[in-house]
């Protein structure tokens, strides 16, 4: 008689490191931790400098009341440049900081209140026009307009030498400056991106300088010509001046500037010199 030998199976499984999966845990969730921590600095700090706002108000309205114009600019320059930073950080909607449309056109209006003052008509166009249809803009463009009006007639040429101003954001501006040389004229273009965090790391930016004639109001760069580019390569931007601004469009390429920095659009005249120390 045959007997049957019990068979005994035996399932072999991989052992569970609980200890590595714990540390990978807790290293996750520190690092979350962490992040959040980091987060919720970076917010306390943009609350506390939008909070100084008021604070450089005071002074510049301080310093204008003393008839130090040129100082009480710098002071309101620093509250327009953070009332634009921090109405676009918070959208007026943040518990710890708010700001209205309205306060960030007082803040461009005061800047063009300290031109007003010192004559410099352009510059303060410049700056009321950032918020064109504000009621205090209006009123300030009213203001001025006879004075840009005797401007305008006293000009011997419609030189295109001068300054011109786009607006780049944060009381920032992109510049094109131009003066003669010879029978040609030196342009040169400053460009800035001004990110949502510029007034902590900096803008991102472009430049170019060139020269060329300007012909029946037009010149053109090409960055091959400038940059030692093979030809066809870079861009080429196309400027088209007329008495109170210039237009540029780039219409090949892509420039070789910083992230998201270009040489389009309108830019307003603010001064009839050119002097690339000014640079604002």
């Amino acid at each position: 008689m045959m007997t049957r030998t019990a068979t005994k199976t035996i399932i072999k499984t991989q052992p569970v490191h609980l200890l590595g999966l714990l540390s990978m845990l807790l290293s996750l969730s520190a690092l979350a931790t962490t992040t959040q921590a980091t987060d919720t600095t970076q917010e306390q700090q943009q609350i506390a400098d939008c909070k100084k706002i008021t604070r450089y108000a005071r002074a510049g309205q301080k310093a204008y009341n003393a008839g130090h114009h040129t100082q009480a600019r710098a002071f309101f320059e620093d509250q327009a440049a953070w009332s634009h930073a921090c109405r676009v950080l918070f959208q007026g909607e943040q518990a710890g900081f708010s700001i209205s449309d309205s306060a960030v056109a007082t803040a461009d209006n005061n800047v063009a209140l300290t031109y007003i003052r010192q004559k410099d008509y352009l510059k303060a166009r410049a700056w009321l026009m950032i918020n064109a249809d504000d009621k205090k803009s209006q009123y300030n463009l009213n203001l001025i307009k006879d004075e840009l009006a005797k401007l305008d007639a006293s000009r011997p040429s419609k030189s295109p030498v001068g300054e011109y101003w786009q607006y780049a954001g944060n009381g920032a501006w992109n510049i094109v400056g131009v003066k003669q040389k010879g029978t040609q004229y030196q342009i040169s273009f400053s460009g800035l991106y001004m990110g949502m965090m510029s007034m902590y790391y900096g803008p991102n930016m472009g430049e170019f300088t060139t020269l060329s004639p300007i012909k029946n109001g037009r010149a053109v760069w090409k960055e091959s010509e400038t940059e030692g580019l093979a030809a066809g390569e870079g861009c080429i931007v196309e400027m088209a001046f007329k008495p109170e601004r210039v237009t540029l469009k780039t219409t090949q390429g892509e420039c070789g500037f910083g992230h998201n920095v270009r040489a389009d659009g309108e830019f307003l005249r603010a001064s009839y010199h050119y002097t690339p120390d000014d640079l604002h």
